[in-house]
């Protein structure tokens, strides 16, 4: 069994606000993970006690982090530096950078014929809208 930590950001209802968000879980594979946390994510919107999705339409997933054990030593992960100005969020972001060779990190990609992180367009892990509009 891989442990995972997930890390996720949103868009939250209005002008310029976001946040972000991490997961932990145990999973055999990624494919499992990224499962799992789908639908830990969908479920907390509907049921949580404490509305922490409320207002949030759209859910990113910003990486996976995966590795055999909890290290030891400190390791630090996700790394993020950004500003907001006129043209939107700009981001530096390092998602493993001082972790051991058996520490992996993987991104998200909705779709099969994704050309990396140059084609363009960053589609929404969860987008809360379309699931409320397929359960109707």
């Amino acid at each position: 069994m891989m442990k995972y930590i997930a890390n996720f950001s949103v868009n939250e209802s209005g002008d310029n606000t976001f946040g972000s968000f991490s997961v932990i879980l145990s999973a055999e594979d990624p494919g499992e993970a990224i499962e799992n946390l789908k639908k830990k994510i969908i479920e907390e919107s509907k049921t949580g006690q404490y509305g922490m999705f409320k207002g949030i339409d759209e859910i990113y997933f910003d990486s996976l982090i995966e590795m055999e054990k909890i290290p030891r030593e400190p390791v630090i992960i996700n790394f993020k530096s950004g500003s907001v100005d006129g043209m939107g969020w700009g981001e530096v972001r390092l998602d493993l950078a001082d972790a051991p060779e058996d520490f992996n990190s993987y991104g998200w990609t909705d779709d099969e014929n994704d050309e990396g992180p140059e084609s363009g367009t960053v589609e929404p892990f969860i987008k809360f809208s379309e699931i409320k509009k397929n359960n109707k």
